[in-house]
């Protein structure tokens, strides 16, 4: 799925469910985590993604804002790790000066 496809109007419950299974792999999520998040049924979250035509809404829902916020703390925390690694790498960088400059 492009990055134009998620912009793209839903036509029918099959686009949204691939949407969502799209989104749930994309963050590394098993449908065990989602149950786990939701507290829905694993057989209606594997329907929900084939695209199921009588899907409650407000269930739906639920599955959408759940996927959102895990995709917002996996980036923060992505963002976090990186400025870590670059904090690391200064100091090193910092430490090896200062030891050359003590030569």
């Amino acid at each position: 799925m492009s990055q134009e496809q998620h912009f793209r109007k839903i036509k029918s419950p099959k686009e949204l469910g691939a949407l969502i299974h799209y989104v749930r792999k994309n963050q590394h999520l098993t449908l065990e985590t989602v149950f786990a998040l939701t507290c829905l049924s694993m057989r209606f979250l594997s329907e929900l993604e084939r695209g199921k035509e009588t899907a409650q809404l407000g269930k739906v829902l639920t599955v959408i804002n759940q996927l959102e916020p895990v995709a917002r703390i996996k980036q923060i925390l992505y963002f976090h790790n990186i400025a870590i690694i670059i904090a690391h790498h200064l100091s090193s960088s910092f430490i090896k000066n200062q030891e050359n400059k003590g030569e």
